[in-house]
């Protein structure tokens, strides 16, 4: 992966870190957290981010067949569909 990948995986999971542990309320279509500051200055998002973070990029090691798991399950579900196809 290249390291545009990475940042963006790192904003993406600090960000659903923010919102699994922050308390927040509903304005319309908006959605805003509550105590922000305090929150985004605790060590627990850091933590939640960071095993986030190490959960999606452990997904996309490479396989002993040099396939990913997403690669791998997209050519399940196409090998499926096409015998669903082909039977009688």
């Amino acid at each position: 992966m290249d390291p545009l990948s990475y940042v963006l995986i790192a904003y993406a999971s600090y960000c659903l870190a923010l919102l699994a542990l922050g308390r927040g309320r509903w304005q319309g279509w908006g959605f805003y957290l509550e105590d922000e500051a305090a929150l985004q200055l605790s060590r627990r998002p850091l933590i939640l981010g960071a095993a986030l973070m190490a959960a999606w990029t452990s997904s996309s090691i490479r396989r002993p067949c040099g396939a990913t798991v997403g690669s791998w399950v997209r050519s399940t579900a196409t090998r499926k569909a096409a015998s669903i196809l082909a039977s009688p």
